[in-house]
């Protein structure tokens, strides 16, 4: 089935893979997913970048299998993306807005737990949370495949989250960039901080991640932000794309 897409979330995933989503003209979301996974030369056409958050693009999807909490799992044919057009300014927000749930709780139907949702669990995988107040920002080098940036952040039930790792491409992209420029990593982060606290409203893209199992914890399904976006904008009308 032929549908039209809202991109909402391009996430970094491994090496080139990355994950994204998005929802419909009646807002429901959608986790374009294919064979080997999407990878990142799958957002572009003609060496033009076309997935990017806000954009709005068509694809061919056909039923994929279903494994609770990722129930939005839709297969598309990679062949069939056309770009139509993208949301900006206060049309962008408003897509986000109308997506929201008030906290991190009502996205996973009170199921999250420590940072983790059980695999299996009857729930959804992604969803916006809006009303964000963003307190703190780290940098986690213990792990040896990459820099874990971890956001702490109170949402608008008034519950605090802490250690959430953030892995919007376009977020981490100007981690990246800021370090480039001659910044530590600590340094990066709270450049970045400096720019979210500019922001009057913040919106988190939340996801779970598929299931892992990670040191003594049993396999499980680790929350993640997927999507970091501020009004005004922090990334100046950049996208992952401006950084790669």
């Amino acid at each position: 089935m032929r549908e039209l897409i809202a991109i909402t979330d391009v996430t970094e995933m491994w090496a080139s893979e990355v994950c994204i989503a998005g929802v419909t003209p009646e807002f429901k979301c959608i986790r374009p997913v294919i064979e080997g996974g999407v990878q990142l030369w799958d957002l572009y056409k003609d060496d033009t970048p076309i997935i990017f958050p806000g954009a709005k693009v068509w694809m061919d999807f056909s039923p994929a299998p279903i494994t609770p909490p990722h129930i939005e799992d839709r297969t598309f044919d990679h062949q069939t993306i056309e770009y139509k057009d993208a949301f900006e300014g206060k049309h962008w927000e408003t897509l986000l807005r109308k997506t929201s749930s008030e906290s991190v709780q009502a996205i996973f139907d009170g199921n999250l737990q420590e940072r983790r949702v059980a695999p299996g669990t009857h729930t959804r995988s992604l969803g916006t949370i809006s009303g964000v107040t963003i307190l703190n920002l780290d940098v986690d080098t213990r792990y040896d495949r990459r820099t874990v940036l971890r956001m702490d952040f109170e949402d608008a039930s008034g519950e605090v989250h802490t250690r959430f790792p953030v892995n919007d491409l376009a977020f981490r992209g100007m981690f990246a960039r800021l370090i480039e420029r001659g910044g530590t990593g600590s340094r990066a982060a709270n450049s970045l901080m400096a720019k979210l606290n500019r922001a009057d409203r913040t919106y988190l893209r939340i996801g779970l991640a598929r299931p892992t199992q990670i040191g003594d914890y049993p396999e499980t399904c680790w929350v993640q932000v997927t999507g970091v976006y501020t009004f005004p904008a922090y990334l100046d009308g950049k996208n992952w794309s401006s950084f790669k």
